[in-house]
């Protein structure tokens, strides 16, 4: 979801001040760049001073030996879309990196109709592939495909009081997924209320149909935003859905800054933080810790000095970096890398996930005891997914 920003003065001091960075670079007070442990033709340097010659000459580079390697130590949820269909080849050959992969092919109607299963059908030998195991190294994923529920807010609230549409909406979701042989599905209701009267009792008994055919349920949730001021899934809906739920995976992208000044950043450092201290407070923290996977995007923003944002992929960055001239800066209070450029007059900046954007967020993952749950393979780069 991404919502178009209002022209504010303060985004455009913001990124004049990012130019003037950029250009006056005495100014910037940098850390010198962190030496990889291991320099080859295949490993994207991990660094804070990143220049275009040595991204674009990485970026897309791969060992094909060390596929197999999962560097991060918990759990691992990748995204797949119709849409980024290069991200089922990179889920395919990466596939011993995550426990779960979850393409995104199924929504659940208001009127009860479960739209997507050509799109199981067209994929249907990509989901025989990736159970196939070419060496005795790989691993085999969960494949949890997701389900979106798009309804009304006021169907919602018809919905989760109505047992009967519930338990049509159970048997026509399950009935699906058993048939394909999935090993669950990833449930994701949008920006819903999870105090709404009702809806425990809609997650158990899904839940509990999907238990009975060694079936998980994942549920995809919104993260606290502080330009609403309030959180629509709280510490008190995770303990009381945690019986019934094998993961959340809490989505840690798409921030909006209430103040303007981090435009066009996905995922500050500073706002995770804080999510997580509202989710998982210190005193639930050690018991329900292993319930919850950050979330992680591969995608980008593009931001003018107008303030509008658009999403990038990394082939947009990829083409404005083959085509512009321009330069990385980190923009510390982001922990983000930002490739700011000139197009024609006037100053642009990307937004985008890089080697050290990667490493510092799994890296606080790690250090709450979480797993991660990323959107979407289909829109990085190999050099990212190497990381994981």
């Amino acid at each position: 979801v991404f919502e178009m920003m209002t022209q504010q003065r303060s985004t455009v001091c913001v990124l004049v001040v990012l130019a003037l960075l950029a250009v006056l670079h005495s100014t910037v007070a940098l850390p010198k760049p962190a030496s990889p442990k291991k320099v080859d033709d295949y490993l994207m340097p991990t660094v804070i001073e990143l220049s275009t010659e040595s991204f674009l000459s990485t970026y897309n580079k791969f060992d094909p030996e060390k596929v197999h390697v999962k560097h991060f130590p918990l759990e691992t949820l990748g995204y797949i879309t119709s849409w980024n269909q290069i991200g089922y080849e990179w889920a395919m050959t990466f596939r011993s990196k995550f426990t779960y992969l979850s393409p995104v092919w199924y929504v659940l109607k208001f009127n009860l109709e479960l739209e997507g299963t050509e799109l199981a059908d067209h994929f249907q030998s990509w989901t025989d592939d990736i159970r196939i195991k070419p060496t005795k190294r790989t691993r085999i994923p969960k494949i949890v495909p997701r389900v979106m529920l798009e309804f009304t807010e006021e169907y919602f609230v018809d919905f989760f009081t109505d047992t009967n549409a519930q338990s049509f909406a159970i048997d026509r979701i399950t009935s699906e997924i058993s048939q394909r042989g999935f090993d669950g599905i990833v449930l994701d209701m949008g920006h819903v209320n999870y105090s709404l009267t009702g809806l425990s009792g809609f997650i158990q008994s899904l839940s509990s149909v999907l238990a009975s055919h060694d079936q998980v349920l994942i549920l995809a949730v919104p993260a606290f935003q502080p330009a609403f001021g309030h959180t629509l899934f709280t510490s008190t809906n995770l303990i009381e859905l945690s019986p019934f739920v094998e993961k959340f995976h809490v989505m840690t992208y798409d921030y909006l800054d209430p103040k303007k000044q981090l435009v066009g950043s996905s995922s500050p450092l500073t706002w995770i933080h804080d999510v997580v201290s509202r989710i998982l407070p210190e005193k639930i923290r050690d018991q329900y810790k292993d319930k919850v996977m950050l979330g992680i995007n591969f995608y980008g923003k593009k931001v003018d000095m107008k303030g509008n944002i658009e999403p990038v992929t990394s082939f947009d960055l990829v083409e404005v970096m083959k085509t512009k001239e321009g330069q990385f800066i980190w923009v510390s209070e982001a922990t983000e890398h930002n490739f700011l450029y000139a197009d024609g007059e006037e100053l642009k900046g990307i937004f985008f996930p890089t080697p050290m954007f990667i490493k510092r967020r799994l890296e606080v993952a790690k250090s709450y005891g979480l797993g991660v749950g990323i959107w979407e393979l289909g829109q990085g780069y190999t050099g990212i997914i190497e990381i994981i």
